[in-house]
C-alpha cells in the first residue's frame, strides 16, 4: 500500500495492523523542504473497543536524525509495544524508518501527522477503509482518516534512477512439458501484467517502469539438485522440465534478465554504446498490442513490451546504416488498392523489419518478414491517403512514399 497526502493543521491519521507477526516496519520519504514543518507520532487503538491508548508524542523528524530512538507505548502500566524510529538525509530527501515491536497483535497502530507538508510512505500494513471494521465509521475522528492506495507502488531506491532500466513483469507461456511427458498448463491471464508487478510513477512523478518483459511461467536452467528433487518428491507440481534440468520461475526477477540479455546483445553489436543509448534502443523499439494499448509510455507497461529484435535493429544509435536509394528497391504498384510488392536484392539478411506511417508520423502497422526475392504486403486495411513504408535490417534501411486508393 502507498500512502500520500498533504499534511494540514488537523491531525490526520492512517491505521496499520499486523496480526501474523510481533514486528513490522515501514518507510516514509519526503523532500526535506516538504517535511521540515511536519510533526508526526505513532499511536495505538484497542482493536476491540477502538479506544485510543496513547502515542509516542508528536515530534519533528530531526529528533531521530542519524540516531535510533526507542519509545514504549504503555497502557495502565503495561507495555503495548516498542516503537523504534531512525531518520536519514539522502541528498535532499528525508527517509524515516519506523519499526514496531508489539507485545500483542490485538491493536491498530496509527501514523498521525500535523503541520504543513507532504510525504510518501509504503507498507503492507496500511489499512484501506474496506478492510476496517464497519463500527469504526462511528468514531468522530474518522473524518481525518487518510486512506492508502495501490496505484503507486514503486518505492524509492535505485529502481527510480533514470540510469536504470526498470522491468515490469507479464505472463506469456501457457504451459510446458514436464519430466513425465505431460503438458502442464500454467495460470494466466496471458500477455497481461502480473499481479505482483509494481506500478509508478516515482515519488517525484517520473514514469516507471521503463519496459515490460515476460517473467511469469518462464522456463530457465535450474540447480540440478533442485530440479531432481522436484521430479522425485513433487511429481505433480509441474515445476521440473522433461529432462529435469530446467524449472519454472515467475516474477520480476525473471523478467529483468530478459532485458539484461538484450542489453548484452546490443553491446556485442555496439561495443562503445553508452548506457543511455542502450536504454533508448530498448525503450524506443517496443511491442505494443491490445494489452499495452497505444497510450504509451505509462506507469504500468512503461514504453511497452520488450522487443529484442527491435532494440537491435530499429534504433541504430551507434551503427552505421546504409541508406538504400530508390534504384536499389522496387515498391509497386504505387498507387495501390490492396497489395504492395517489394523487390530488393540488397536486403540480403535474415529478417527485414517494416513499418508503415501516415503523413503525421503515426505508426499504423509494423512487423517483420523473412528475406525472399519478392515480398508482398497486404495493405488493404488502410484508408485512402499518403503513407510511408520504412524498411530496416541490420545494415540497410529504406523509406518509400506510397499512395493508397479505394
Amino acid at each position: 500500500f502507498h500512502l500520500k497526502y498533504n499534511v494540514t493543521a488537523d491531525t490526520n491519521f492512517t491505521f496499520m495492523q499486523n496480526t501474523s507477526a510481533n514486528q513490522f516496519e515501514y518507510g516514509l520519504f519526503a523532500d526535506t523542504t516538504n517535511f521540515k514543518n511536519v510533526q508526526y507520532t505513532i499511536g495505538v487503538y484497542d482493536a476491540t473497543n477502538y479506544q485510543y491508548e496513547g502515542n509516542i508524542n508528536f515530534r519533528n523528524i530531526t529528533s531521530c536524525l542519524n540516531t535510533l530512538v526507542t519509545d514504549s507505548i504503555m497502557n495502565n502500566g503495561n507495555r503495548i509495544a516498542y516503537v523504534q524510529t531512525a531518520a536519514a538525509i539522502n541528498g535532499k530527501t528525508y527517509e524515516l524508518d519506523i519499526n514496531i515491536i508489539q507485545d500483542s497483535a490485538g491493536y491498530f497502530y496509527t501514523l498521525e501527522t500535523t503541520g504543513n507538508g507532504i510525504f510518501d510512505a509504503w507498507d503492507f500494513e496500511y489499512l484501506p477503509i474496506s478492510q476496517l471494521p464497519s463500527s469504526l465509521a462511528s468514531i468522530p475522528r474518522m473524518t481525518y482518516y487518510k486512506e492508502p492506495d495501490i496505484q503507486q507502488t514503486i518505492c524509492t531506491s535505485f529502481q527510480c534512477s533514470d540510469n536504470v532500466i526498470v522491468v515490469a513483469n507479464y505472463t506469456e507461456r501457457t504451459g510446458f512439458t514436464t519430466f513425465n511427458g505431460v503438458f502442464c498448463p500454467k495460470p494466466g491471464p496471458y500477455d497481461t501484467l502480473s499481479n505482483d508487478c509494481s506500478s509508478g510513477p516515482t515519488r517525484d512523478g517520473r514514469i516507471k517502469p521503463d519496459i515490460a518483459a515476460t517473467g511469469n511461467n518462464i522456463v530457465a536452467p535450474g540447480a540440478l539438485w533442485a530440479c531432481k528433487d522436484q521430479a522425485i518428491n513433487y511429481p505433480n507440481d509441474c515445476n521440473s522440465s522433461q529432462d529435469t534440468m530446467y524449472m519454472v520461475f515467475s516474477g520480476t526477477s525473471s523478467a529483468s534478465p530478459a532485458a539484461a540479455g538484450v542489453a548484452v546483445l546490443y553491446l556485442q553489436k555496439n561495443p562503445t554504446a553508452t548506457n543511455l543509448q542502450i536504454k533508448q534502443a530498448i525503450t524506443g523499439c517496443t511491442t505494443k498490442d491490445n494489452y499495452t494499448g497505444n497510450n504509451l509510455p505509462n506507469n504500468n507497461w512503461g514504453y511497452g513490451k520488450l522487443d529484442g529484435f527491435g532494440a537491435l535493429t530499429c534504433n541504430m544509435l551507434s551503427t552505421k546504416i546504409h541508406q538504400l536509394k530508390n534504384e536499389d528497391v522496387n515498391v509497386y504498384p504505387n498507387p495501390t488498392t490492396r497489395m504492395l510488392n517489394i523487390e530488393c536484392s540488397m536486403l540480403n539478411e535474415d529478417n527485414v523489419q517494416y513499418a508503415i506511417y501516415d503523413v503525421l508520423g503515426n505508426l499504423i502497422k509494423n512487423s517483420t518478414f523473412q528475406i525472399k526475392n519478392l515480398i508482398t504486403l497486404d495493405v488493404s486495411g488502410l484508408q485512402s491517403g499518403i503513407y510511408f513504408l520504412s524498411l530496416k535490417t541490420y545494415k540497410n534501411s529504406y523509406t518509400q512514399k506510397f499512395v493508397m486508393q479505394h
